[in-house]
């Protein structure tokens, strides 16, 4: 298998702080790979240190199989796409789009001819003489991923690129980015603290905690089966019991995570299932969301737990109002047990 990149133990610190601390993982070539986590967790170092904007302290980074440690930042076939776009803005669309052939000395038939081509590939093929200040954010967006794809990198790196869209533009642009990702078939990596946006968009995501990964895997296998208890807080929304509820509730002495949408309202009469796990409580607080409506329940002595149900005339959930009695279930399967 080729990997377009590749960590070993590799450490960061800046004194005596750890921003990454022997992280080991691989990008297979041409893959979507999301960097997930909270501010200060280490992905973005992680990204410069592919950049090649800063280097390792200890462990080794290979691009392409090749080790990156004496590989200047030009030379290691990768391009960055900021969250602040970088654009300069007394430059055209046109002209902020060649400027990296420009620099490396092609001639001006084939940077035009090439800057044409990403301008249509990003859709804004009628604008190469606007400047950046005439543009939407989503425009300039579009216009970095055009600047950065002309230099034909093999892995493309992006920080952050839709934090500053707002919410319904962001889910456009993430559409549009895996789109691109499929077609030009290229490695992307992806740094994000948005939950939504790596598991809609990644082949694979690793979450960083404290400069270290908790887990690497595909979207679906870290959202059903969360490896710690902070993966199960931090991607979605998760209702985490601890070994004291836990064994209140289901028997079992072992801390575990439900997904609000695998807990439901059951009748007060409803008959003995063991593959199912009741209990009574009270509805704290309803939040209507259209499709769907978020419900607070407290349970077993003052534990709230989240259930998301849908807004359909068959849901019995629909009747339920704050200060009202009500029985939860979950069906034992769905509830995932994790050591920490």
């Amino acid at each position: 298998m080729d990997f377009a990149v590749r960590f070993e133990d590799v450490c960061r610190y800046y004194g005596k702080v750890r921003a990454l601390d022997k992280v080991s993982f691989e990008v297979t070539d041409g893959e979507f790979f999301s960097m997930l986590g909270p501010s200060g967790s280490g992905k973005t170092t992680s990204l410069r240190l592919i950049a090649g904007f800063e280097n390792a302290t200890a462990g080794k980074i290979f691009i392409h199989g090749q080790e990156a440690r004496d590989v200047p930042p030009y030379e290691r076939n990768v391009n960055t796409v900021f969250q602040d776009y970088a654009l300069f803005p007394h430059m055209t669309v046109l002209e902020n789009v060649t400027y990296g052939l420009k620099v490396k000395g092609v001639d001006r038939k084939t940077y035009t001819r090439r800057a044409n081509e990403m301008l249509a590939l990003v859709k804004l093929e009628d604008m190469p003489a606007r400047r950046p200040g005439q543009l939407s954010g989503g425009q300039r967006q579009r216009i970095a991923l055009a600047r950065a794809l002309i230099n034909e990198p093999r892995v493309l790196l992006l920080d952050e690129p839709l934090g500053a869209l707002d919410l319904k533009l962001r889910k456009q642009m993430q559409v549009e980015l895996k789109a691109l990702q499929r077609q030009l078939g290229i490695t992307f990596i992806y740094v994000t603290h948005d939950q939504d946006e790596a598991l809609s968009m990644s082949d694979r995501l690793a979450v960083f905690r404290d400069g270290r990964i908790e887990q690497i895997d595909t979207p679906a296998a870290i959202y059903e089966t969360p490896a710690s208890r902070f993966v199960a807080d931090f991607v979605g929304n998760a209702n985490v019991l601890g070994k004291s509820l836990a064994v209140a509730l289901t028997g079992v002495s072992q801390a575990c995570a439900i997904r609000p949408e695998k807990l439901f309202f059951a009748s007060g009469n409803a008959s003995p299932d063991e593959d199912l796990v009741t209990a009574p409580g009270k509805v704290i607080d309803v939040h209507y969301h259209g499709a769907s409506s978020r419900f607070t329940v407290e349970v077993g002595g003052g534990h709230q737990l989240i259930l998301i149900q849908p807004n359909d005339e068959n849901s019995r959930a629909a009747a339920l109002t704050p200060d009202q009695s009500c029985v939860i279930a979950w069906r034992r399967k769905d509830a995932h047990y994790f050591a920490t």
